[in-house]
C-alpha cells in the first residue's frame, strides 16, 4: 500500500479529549490535559511519562496541529513577525537573534544542511579559465 494511499489513524476518545483541552488552552500543561481528557495514572511519575508518550504518537501530534491551525489561522503569519522584530532589533543579543532565526527557518521548513553533507559543485562550466600559450 501507497504511503498517500493510507487513511489517517482515529483518534481515541480520550485522544481527542486530551488535543481538545490542549487547543482549547483549558488545560495549560500536557499533564492537566491528560487529566482532562480523563487518562487515571497512578502517580506524578506516571502521569509525566503518560504525557510524554500521548505526545509522542503521531495521530496526536497531527490533530494537535490541526486543531491549533484552525484556532489561531494566522499562527504562523504572526510568530514569523514577532520573530523578524527579534532578528532585527540590534538591541537583542546575538544568542536571541541566532535563536530567532533557527526558529523562523523551522516554521517555513528551511533547513540548513548538515556537517556531514557535502556539496559537489563543478566551477568548471561556470568559469572561463585563460588559454595556455
Amino acid at each position: 500500500m501507497d504511503e498517500q494511499d493510507k487513511k489517517p489513524e482515529k483518534l481515541t476518545v480520550r485522544e481527542q479529549k486530551f488535543v481538545a483541552a490542549l487547543a482549547s488552552g483549558n488545560a495549560p500543561t500536557i499533564q492537566e490535559a491528560v487529566l482532562a481528557a480523563g487518562y487515571k495514572p497512578s502517580n506524578t511519575p506516571s502521569l509525566r511519562t503518560m504525557s510524554q508518550e500521548i505526545m509522542a504518537r503521531p495521530r496526536v501530534q497531527n490533530a494537535l496541529a490541526e486543531a491549533i491551525k484552525r484556532e489561531f489561522p494566522d499562527v504562523e503569519t504572526n510568530a514569523a513577525r514577532v520573530l523578524l522584530d527579534i532578528m532585527s532589533n540590534t538591541m537583542e543579543t546575538s544568542n536571541n537573534r541566532l535563536k530567532a532565526i533557527d526558529m523562523l527557518s523551522n516554521i517555513f521548513g528551511w533547513k540548513a544542511p548538515s556537517k556531514s553533507t557535502s556539496l559537489k559543485v563543478s566551477l568548471k562550466d561556470k568559469l572561463t579559465l585563460p588559454e595556455e600559450d
